[in-house]
């Protein structure tokens, strides 16, 4: 039997011995109204309606309890599909991507060239770089453009993410569509399609429902949930958990993690205008934070902006599963124009199925390159660039007021805002001034300032 909106391998795969209980291994099938969360003690990121990943252990749990529940699939390499084609394939392991990205650096070298993560942060335990690719009309140049990321794979079991990042490249690259060359001309768009290399190596030579990274815990366990390991929220209400075995494990502290320490890096020496972040499984836009302090006005921006982007798709909308994830760590120091996208209605759909979300996709990725900022410009000192922090009056994120920093090399700066007037205050560290600005939708405020 084949479940629809689930992993659709055969259910007569072979089974992988010697997991360790915490290890995910079963995908379940549960009765409708089965309130799986409460039943099994799974967060709400292995669940999807009536279907469920769950570990041995909560396997041997559900066995003792007066609960139906059928077992579609124990866990795999996902190698197994692609050698035993159980399934239409087409997804590529971690080199095959890595060399799809080189193939293309190398037929487009005035458009597109690998970045070195390495250069921003730190490898990973497996002595991995993140891959990434930087695509502009100059792109050996350091233009005074935004600079915007597009990440996908903080999970390593949610193959499909990175194909709708391959798709975009690719898109992008070939195209002569006015409009995408547009985009490309006034960008440098920086595109990680696996932030979470080891976990992917992973899932396809061992355990194909792995989330986390491949840390081992101080308790001998396995893995943290990297998109529970950013700072805004960490210690808050609603965290990731603190049992290493947990599939939403946090880690031991904010930015533990080698993977998070490097996006966080690059992000800040791009001082990032724009964040899009890609998993699976829902089809919905998530916006705000979960529980973590955010001024009113910004969580109704966050809503709006959202919505938009979510039409493009015919997406739904919904706040974080918790906080201390990548898309919400931007609204601090560098952008709120920064959104999680949750896409199909399962982590490994056909090869088929994926292609078709990533089309669905591609007009949400342009629409978010085309939002225009709230406010843009540049800070000088003398006529000369500086890294003068730029603080919003009444807006705050986590009780602590929203600041930027402007571009060491340009003095470039951005603001993502509601509608209104606002008092921006420009400080150098030396001299401060301020200046008044009146935001409307659509619109761009250019603002020159002279300290």
């Amino acid at each position: 039997m084949k479940l629809a909106g689930v992993l659709a391998t055969a259910a007569s795969v072979a089974s992988v011995s010697a997991f360790a209980n915490e290890e995910p291994k079963y995908l379940v099938q549960f009765e409708a109204g089965v309130d799986i969360p409460a039943v099994v003690g799974c967060g709400e990121d292995d669940v999807y309606e009536n279907v469920a990943v769950i570990t041995e252990a909560e396997h041997a749990m559900l066995s003792t309890k007066n609960v139906a529940f059928e077992v579609m699939e124990e866990a795999h390499p996902l190698m197994e599909d692609a050698y035993n084609k159980n399934i239409p394939f087409g997804y590529q392991n971690l080199t095959q991507i890595e060399g799809r990205m080189a193939s293309l650096a190398a037929a487009y070298p005035d458009k597109a060239m690998l970045v070195d993560s390495s250069a921003f942060g730190p490898r990973t335990v497996e002595g991995r770089t993140l891959p990434l690719m930087k695509i502009s009309d100059n792109v050996r140049e350091n233009e005074d453009e935004p600079n915007v990321i597009m990440v996908s794979m903080h999970h390593a079991r949610e193959i499909i993410t990175p194909v709708i990042l391959l798709d975009f490249i690719e898109d992008i690259l070939t195209s002569d569509d006015a409009g995408l060359q547009a985009l490309m001309n006034n960008n440098q768009i920086y595109v990680m399609p696996i932030a979470n290399p080891d976990g992917y190596n992973y899932v396809w030579t061992t355990n194909n429902m792995w989330r986390k990274n491949r840390n081992q815990n101080a308790d001998g366990t396995f893995g943290v949930d990297q998109n529970r390991n950013y700072g805004v929220g960490w210690d808050g209400d609603c965290p990731g958990s603190s049992i290493p075995s947990s599939c939403t494990y946090k880690g031991s502290a904010p930015g533990s993690e080698l993977e998070t320490q490097t996006i966080q890096a690059l992000e800040k020496a791009l001082n990032v205008e724009k964040v899009l972040d890609f998993h699976s499984s829902g089809r919905e836009v998530l916006h705000s934070l979960r529980c973590t302090q955010l001024t009113d006005s910004l969580d109704r921006f966050q809503i709006d902006e959202a919505r938009d982007l979510a039409a493009t798709a015919n997406y739904r909308l919904r706040y974080p599963s918790g906080d201390g994830q990548h898309q919400t760590t931007p609204f601090q120091e560098q952008t709120m124009y920064s959104f999680l996208i949750e896409t199909e209605t399962t982590f490994q759909p056909s090869y088929e199925r994926a292609k078709a979300e990533s089309a669905r996709n591609q007009p949400l990725i342009r629409a978010f390159l085309e939002r225009k900022q709230s406010v843009s410009g540049h800070v000088t000192m003398n006529g000369a660039a500086v890294a003068a922090t730029i603080t919003v009056d009444g807006l705050s994120v986590d009780n602590v007021p929203l600041t930027r920093t402007a571009d060491a090399t340009f003095g470039r700066f951005h603001l993502f805002l509601p509608d209104g007037a606002y008092t921006l205050r420009f400080d150098s560290g030396e001299v401060a001034t301020s200046r008044q600005v009146v935001v409307n939708a659509g619109d761009t405020v250019s603002l020159e300032v002279e300290l």
